[in-house]
């Protein structure tokens, strides 16, 4: 289901715009200079939760129910379906508008000169963006329960569908009436999913030892430590989210010690 509305959605969105543009600025300019090397691994950063951000793979295959089995091609698949749109996305853009009159807010309203067409390309948008957000909704909603119950997470916990809608409106009323945040904020955002998968490598090196699929993860850090501190302030926010994770993670293990050193001594 996730993929097929995917995959029809941007499909739509690029014949909406290539159908819906009269002028194309001359020469193209599709293909960065030198000058772009600055604003590649911050670029990786923004689209790093859009490729391997959970809801974005759950809203492909559902949960993946082996883990180990799963994620590998499931990832794969979202590299490939959602480069492909991104590719098609920002050639289709281009035959529309010069590089340097993008806007990176409302860039997709901008492949199309004709009010209708633009109306169904804002509609078609919104839907993928409902669609993905539902997913996301549904996503931590698992995770949340799945935290509660070992007991990451307290117990007595808001009903989770609740609270993530409505800090999913707040959060969508705010960058709709402040629009020049929604950037720095996926951004923000971003830097939590590769913090996330930087703890996970680093766990799977300590798990297995050092073997050559454990290096080849590691590798990646160099990578993700790149972006983030190419990404300056847009990195704190995930930093502080890690520190406050990890922080959290090491009282409950020094609690569960001291729990259990007074039981033992009884």
């Amino acid at each position: 289901m996730g993929s097929a509305a995917l995959t029809l959605t941007g499909l739509a969105l690029v014949l909406l715009g290539t159908l819906g543009n009269r002028s194309r600025p001359e020469p193209l300019d599709l293909i960065p200079g030198a000058e772009a090397t600055a604003v590649l691994l911050p670029g990786v950063l923004l689209a790093f939760w859009a490729f391997v951000g959970f809801e974005n793979l759950t809203f492909l295959a559902r949960e993946l129910r082996a883990p180990h089995r799963d994620f590998l091609p499931v990832s794969v698949a979202a590299l490939g379906l959602y480069g492909t749109f991104a590719v098609a996305l920002t050639v289709t853009v281009a035959l529309s508008v010069a590089r340097s009159g993008v806007d990176p807010v409302a860039g997709l309203l901008q492949i199309a000169e004709s009010p209708p067409v633009r109306a169904v390309v804002a509609v078609v948008a919104v839907s993928a963006m409902l669609i993905n957000a539902v997913a996301w909704v549904r996503g931590l909603t698992t995770l949340l329960r799945l935290a509660a119950a070992d007991g990451t997470l307290p117990r007595r916990t808001p009903a989770p569908v609740v609270t993530m809608g409505a800090l999913f409106s707040v959060t969508f009323a705010v960058l709709l009436t402040n629009h020049g945040l929604t950037v720095d904020a996926l951004a923000a955002s971003s830097a939590v999913f590769v913090l996330i998968y930087a703890v996970c490598i680093v766990g799977y090196v300590r798990l297995y030892g050092l073997t050559v699929r454990t290096v080849s993860n590691a590798a990646l850090l160099v990578v993700m430590a790149a972006a983030l501190v190419q990404s300056g302030g847009r990195s704190l926010y995930g930093a502080c989210v890690a520190v406050c994770c990890l922080a959290w993670c090491a009282w409950r293990h020094r609690r569960a010690n001291g729990v259990s050193h007074i039981a033992g001594t009884r």
